[in-house]
């Protein structure tokens, strides 16, 4: 039976409007080109993939799948008529585009029963209604049975996670499937994919979140409990990549990576024992990291991490349950500066107490502790997390973008939160995040010449716009930035188009 895994990562281009009306919009061929720049490896569907092959299932993964420039492409695989599709929505987290791409399936595969997977259906009736089935929650336990039950045309309705609508019409849904014995699972076939070995590839050493900072959901959708996988464990999957595919560069999947700091250090004293180099980024928070933890990061190839900071009032961090101080963020931001570690913070505008004076003082910490980017974004109202399943005890009002608290409206958020972009750019502090890297790396740049690329663009952005009340120092010349990006750019979609992802 045909299998066919379908994944994209939509990434900052569609998703951080604000920050990308900076960094892309502005200037039309750098959106052109990054729109073609393959995602980087994910995960998920490569593991599902390679667990079907493994129990006999003729599967196969296509990626960047709903991209305008891959719809012929995508064509040619469904004309070959898939008994299945499979679709994660990890990556693709509004409706209307899971929608379309579901759509375009059945229009040219009419014949093919769609599964749908990834955590935005938890939360999403309108978009488990667009599935034939849905999985929710961890399917690696649970895909083969429902691809054996449909192979079989025998509905076992007690596979954990399992969603369908029944003949009348009612949902019928199992709670969502946990992997409780995360080192039993196979090594995912990384040659699925098709990517080139100095890429940064997913991989994963725990699951679940600890902690319960208010604005997020992650702890609902893989659970409030760490569930590790053994030191042993990541070593041999890292070997075993590095024989088979010359891997070494890796994005960590975890929440929170650096946590806990003392279980972290000990599995990057083995990662640095390795007889080959690796180099890795991650999530972490800033009340992990400490000189020893530093050190370890260091040794065992660390080139970027990304830090939730959130805000540079006190009292907003209070209110988001980040459970820190800014102290902690200045120690952890300096313990990293000049060590080689690339740090992104994280910024939210918007929480619940935000004032323009706590915008301006967190403008004023991110120029302080100048991390090398900074992604800085309006508060939404993500489902599952705290504020979106309690909103009153938050004091919010409404929900999506029609939210307002007490002392701002979500149309007052993302003006803010546009100001205090624009200011950090005219300060020189670069606009961006560490999936730029992700992003890029797969046209094999080195991640000096990313991050020149978006400082660049955010300077002729700025110089572009002449604004009065965020005057550049020192302005470039806007007509010699402009070709030299023309030139790079061109440069971009020629690699891209080069890369193993868009042969046969």
């Amino acid at each position: 039976m045909r299998v066919l895994f379908l994944a994209d990562m939509l990434g900052a281009l569609e998703r951080r409007e604000t920050i990308a009306s900076l960094q892309y919009r502005d200037f039309l061929p750098l959106a052109i080109a990054l729109a073609e720049t393959p995602h980087g490896p994910l995960l998920g569907p490569t593991l599902l993939c390679t667990i079907a092959r493994n129990a006999g299932f003729e599967a196969e993964l296509f990626q960047m799948a709903f991209r305008k420039h891959r719809r012929d492409a995508l064509l040619e695989k469904l004309r070959k008529n898939p008994e299945i599709v499979c679709i994660t929505s990890t990556f693709i987290l509004d409706e209307d585009t899971l929608r379309k791409g579901v759509e375009f399936v059945r229009k040219h595969a009419p014949q093919a029963t769609v599964i749908l997977g990834g955590p935005s259906l938890l939360s999403s009736p309108e978009m488990r209604a667009l599935g034939d089935y849905c999985l929710l929650g961890e399917a690696e336990g649970t895909l083969v049975p429902l691809l054996e039950a449909i192979r079989d045309r025998r509905l076992d309705r007690g596979i954990p996670g399992l969603c369908y609508r029944d003949t009348s019409g009612n949902e019928v849904r199992n709670p969502p499937a946990r992997e409780a014995r995360l080192d039993s699972l196979p090594l995912p076939d990384w040659s699925l994919a098709r990517r080139r070995p100095n890429e940064f590839y997913l991989i994963a050493t725990q699951r679940g979140c600890a902690w319960r900072c208010a604005f997020c959901n992650y702890p609902a959708l893989e659970g409030y409990q760490l569930r590790f996988r053994s030191t042993e464990s990541v070593i041999a999957e890292m070997r075993a990549n590095f024989e088979r595919y010359g891997i070494h560069r890796y994005m960590f999947a975890d929440s929170t990576f650096t946590a806990p700091p003392d279980r972290c250090r000990q599995l990057l004293e083995a990662i640095a024992r390795l007889p080959f180099r690796i180099e890795w980024a991650a999530f972490g928070r800033v009340d992990t990291i400490g000189p020893e933890l530093r050190d370890a990061m260091v040794a065992s190839g660390c080139v970027a991490l990304y830090l939730g900071i959130e805000s540079g009032d006190q009292a907003i961090l209070d209110r988001m349950k980040k459970r820190f101080t800014l102290n902690q963020a200045r120690d952890a931001v300096g313990l990293l500066r000049n060590s080689g570690i690339r740090a992104t913070a994280s910024w939210i505008i918007g929480w619940p107490g935000e004032t323009p004076d706590s915008v301006r003082r967190t403008v004023d910490f991110a120029t302080e502790l100048a991390c090398e980017q900074n992604n800085v974004n309006t508060f939404t109202l993500t489902d599952l997390s705290p504020a979106e399943l309690r909103p009153g005890k938050f004091g919010i009002e409404a929900r999506d973008e029609s939210w307002k608290h007490s002392t701002m409206s979500y149309q007052q958020a993302s003006r803010w939160t546009r100001w205090a972009i624009l200011k950090l750019a005219s300060r020189g502090v670069t606009i961006g995040s560490l999936f730029d890297f992700f992003w890029l790396a797969s046209l094999e740049l080195g991640l000096s010449e990313i991050s020149d690329l978006f400082r660049k663009a955010q300077m002729l952005s700025v110089a572009s716009r002449n604004l009065r009340n965020h005057p550049m120092k020192n302005p470039p010349d806007e007509k010699l930035l402009r070709d030299e990006l023309l030139r790079r750019c061109a440069q971009l979609r020629k690699s891209a188009h080069s890369h193993p992802i868009y042969g046969r």
